[in-house]
């Protein structure tokens, strides 16, 4: 119970601190202050913080009658927002609407898909947003590549496994244990205690770089 009081009070919050900001110099369109973007998203945000989807949405709104226009960070933010509360249908179908208005989906965008995809357990949708990433040019980071392991790992599919973490060699990006140890953790419960050890001796090299 105290924690719906305090997510109330935390959206009553930002309600009231975004009329402040609106109609700081009068009640009157004409003369309110329009907040920046930035002030915007971090507002939305706050809302899918605390599973306002509703009001975050509400809070959009108002950004585009304002005439101000959602960016990358704001589509991110309301992605956050429907991934918090269980609704994926909802979140992916936004990177739909991003392309359909000209804004790139960034990491964090697919990060945020690719992270949902997994923990609903559907490792096809995430390794095809991953397909996606890539064809728009965006760079999987450690974050992307950390949560397609895992869930390839969880659902028992090492042959991709195997084939993402050939392709995180190449990609030249800085490894930490992680993924060596979801890998190894995996191959010992196969019992495949060669390749555990393999892995082992390869993290060995690369944590001494």
């Amino acid at each position: 119970m105290g924690d719906v009081k305090e997510s109330s009070d935390r959206s009553y919050c930002l309600q009231c601190h975004l009329k402040w900001i609106l109609f700081e110099s009068g009640p009157d369109h004409e003369n309110s202050i329009v907040p920046e973007p930035l002030i915007w998203n971090v507002i939305i945000h706050g809302y899918g913080r605390y599973g306002n989807v509703r009001r975050a949405e509400d809070i959009r709104s108002q950004m585009v009658a304002s005439s101000v226009i959602p960016n990358v960070y704001t589509y991110n933010a309301l992605i956050y927002a429907y991934i918090n509360v269980g609704n994926f249908i909802e979140a992916h179908s936004l990177k739909k609407k991003m392309l359909l208005h000209g804004i790139l989906p960034d990491s964090v965008t697919f990060n945020l898909l690719i992270g949902a995809a997994c923990n609903f357990g559907d490792i096809d949708l995430a390794l095809r947003l991953h397909g996606d990433m890539l064809r728009i040019g965006c760079e999987p980071d450690t974050i992307t590549y950390t949560e397609l392991l895992r869930c390839c790992c969880v659902s028992h599919k090492m042959r991709e496994a195997n084939w993402l973490f050939g392709m995180i060699r190449r990609s030249g990006i800085k490894l930490d244990h992680v993924p060596f140890l979801l890998l190894m953790k995996r191959y010992w419960g196969m019992r495949e205690l060669d390749k555990a050890f393999e892995l082992y001796q390869e993290w060995l090299m690369t944590k001494d770089i």
